[in-house]
């Protein structure tokens, strides 16, 4: 029942789950330095995905404009 999570054969959907979940422990790193009055390192880790990432979403702010 408990133990490690069962990787999924896509490798689309391995690649999302580790970025969502390098999403949280930053966001839990951030929370850490906030709390220790810390300044964060920038966040790294899949570059090429938040480039796409962000290059989508400002199309969808240019197109909604």
């Amino acid at each position: 029942m408990f133990g490690k999570k069962k990787a999924h054969a896509n490798p689309y959907i391995n690649t999302h789950q580790k970025k969502m979940n390098d999403d949280k422990m930053y966001d839990e790193y951030l929370e850490f330095c906030k709390k220790n009055g810390e300044l964060p390192m920038e966040k790294s880790g899949f570059r090429e995905l938040r480039m796409k990432e962000e290059s989508m979403n400002k199309k969808i702010n240019d197109i909604l404009k």
